[in-house]
């Protein structure tokens, strides 16, 4: 995460700048992935990471929802994922759809990590159809 709620504000900081500076200069970047706890939806620092990742970066990047088996029922995700893709509406870099993931039941994951593997090998034969 980027909230660092145990971290002084300076290091807080610093960790923005170094992040920052990765993103923008690292130029093997294929994937960034943005985990959003499906149990809260986009928080302002979720946000204002995607605008960095579509303005300065320049980067594309997956939203996944995290936690899914904890968020409720499929009626409650549903909704949260609409809210967060109605906030996504002009996103260029952003692949769509989004992922929803548990770890806990392993939900997801396995799509994923083909999500993964294509971007980072320009393969798509690995998506599911």
């Amino acid at each position: 995460g980027y909230g660092f709620a145990l971290a002084s504000e300076a290091a807080v900081e610093a960790w923005a700048r170094l992040s920052a500076a990765y993103l923008r200069k690292r130029s093997t970047i294929k994937l960034v992935l943005v985990l959003v706890d499906a149990r809260v939806g986009l928080k302002p620092s979720d946000v204002q990471m995607l605008q960095f990742l579509e303005a300065e970066a320049r980067l594309p990047y997956l939203v996944v929802l995290t936690k899914a088996d904890a968020a409720g029922p499929p009626q409650r995700i549903a909704q949260v994922a609409a809210l967060v893709q109605s906030g996504l509406k002009s996103a260029r870099r952003q692949l769509r759809p989004l992922a929803l993931v548990s770890s806990q039941r392993k939900a997801g994951v396995d799509a994923l990590q083909r999500r993964i593997i294509c971007a980072a090998t320009g393969r798509s034969d690995l998506l599911p159809e």
